[in-house]
């Protein structure tokens, strides 16, 4: 009896040990890509890597679900050597930002020389995800656009082509460079042209490109032909990656900030006449100064951005984050006397309400949520609105 018990938990062991190493073999955590690298030349076999983030649902779902099935390891492990890396910590940043990955999870496929021969992005199911694999693994996908285009091909047709096809697979900066060779001496004329048009309102990222700054100046132009909305939310969407850009994550959590980058390109906006363009800087500025616990910067930068006309429901996220967080007496105080003299511009009507269409459905007005703060602020105890 006892040497069965020992079989069985033996064979137990067994299966404990077969069901863990199935699944994909990745690389030990915290492996750099170039020692995948180097792995794969040795073993004559391709790079598979997982670009992802600890927040985004798809990526748990294929690390959890997809990932450790045998059906996927048979597949991969012959032929790929591994690898994870998380795009917010460690080598991710960079990596992340030299390969152009903006959307997770991407998948990657790299040659023993390190260079991209495809990739995709998004999950799916284990037989999606392998027909995919497959497909990325031959040089007719990335690879094979990359090389004609670094060769020199300019054909309008290719170059829309190219433009497509980067866009499905979020290679945002290079969506851009194509994009400005399309509207390069056209900033004039673009907007008269159905697909150069779509080209600016698509695919265009560089606030400092001649048809933007045109597009800026002469917003008659487009708004003729696309609406003022949607007019409206394509150059607020350039504005607002760019100066998104101007954090970078330095791999440990924290933010580094471009001052310079920011700077000059608050100048730009200035210089094109956008009419919110302290919004972008301080929204910038703020998030900054909360990722290094900075409250002095913070406070000083809700108060010229109160100046510059802060809307009111920013201005109450951004108090919430003091409230919160901050334990400076002096920085609460000066809080408490902005949202005093906000709150009283609005009660007077020497300040009208701001509508948002975010915020139709809520019961609370930006008002009441100031009162609420102050008298929080001001030490009372508050059932919150």
């Amino acid at each position: 009896m006892r040497l069965g018990k020992l079989f069985a938990l033996a064979m137990v062991a067994l299966c404990a040990m077969s069901v863990s190493a199935q699944g994909i073999e990745f690389m030990p955590e915290g492996s750099l890509l170039q020692a995948a690298v180097d792995k794969a030349k040795a073993e004559n076999k391709l790079v598979f890597l997982d670009c992802y983030t600890s927040w985004c649902g798809p990526c748990r779902m294929m690390a959890t679900k997809i990932f450790p099935t045998q059906e996927v390891g048979d597949f991969m492990n012959p032929k790929y050597v591994s690898i994870k890396i998380d795009m917010e910590k460690g080598e991710g940043p960079a990596v992340a930002e030299r390969l152009q990955v903006s959307a997770f999870p991407t998948f990657v496929i790299l040659n023993g020389e390190g260079a991209e021969v495809g990739r995709f992005v998004g999950g799916s199911d284990a037989k999606g995800f392998m027909e995919r694999v497959e497909k990325n693994s031959v040089n007719d996908g990335s690879a094979s656009l990359d090389a004609r285009f670094n060769a020199g091909e300019r054909d309008p047709k290719f170059l829309l082509d190219y433009i497509e096809y980067l866009n499905g697979v979020y290679r945002r900066q290079q969506c851009n460079v194509v994009a400005e060779i399309l509207l390069d001496g056209k900033a004039e004329t673009f907007a008269s042209d159905t697909t150069l048009m779509k080209v600016f309102m698509n695919h265009l990222s560089n606030p400092y490109n001649p048809a933007f700054i045109y597009a800026t100046k002469h917003p008659e132009e487009m708004v003729a032909q696309v609406g003022r909305e949607k007019y409206d939310n394509r150059i607020h969407s350039v504005l607002y990656r760019y100066s998104n850009s101007t954090l970078k994550k330095d791999g440990n959590g924290g933010l580094v900030l471009d001052s310079k980058k920011l700077d000059d390109f608050y100048s730009l906006m200035k210089e094109c006449n956008i009419a919110k363009a302290s919004h972008y800087k301080h929204d910038v500025l703020l998030r900054y100064a909360e990722s290094k616990e900075d409250w002095q910067s913070y406070i000083a930068s809700m108060e010229e951005y109160a100046g510059a006309d802060m809307l009111d429901w920013v201005m109450c996220t951004k108090a919430r984050v003091l409230i919160d967080k901050c334990q400076d007496k002096t920085v609460l105080d000066r809080l408490k006397a902005l949202l005093q003299t906000r709150y009283d511009a609005l009660s007077s009507g020497s300040r009208q309400p701001q509508v948002v269409k975010a915020l139709k459905s809520s019961d609370v007005t930006p008002q009441q949520r100031l009162e609420e703060y102050i008298k929080i602020l001001n030490g009372e105890n508050v059932k919150p609105a």
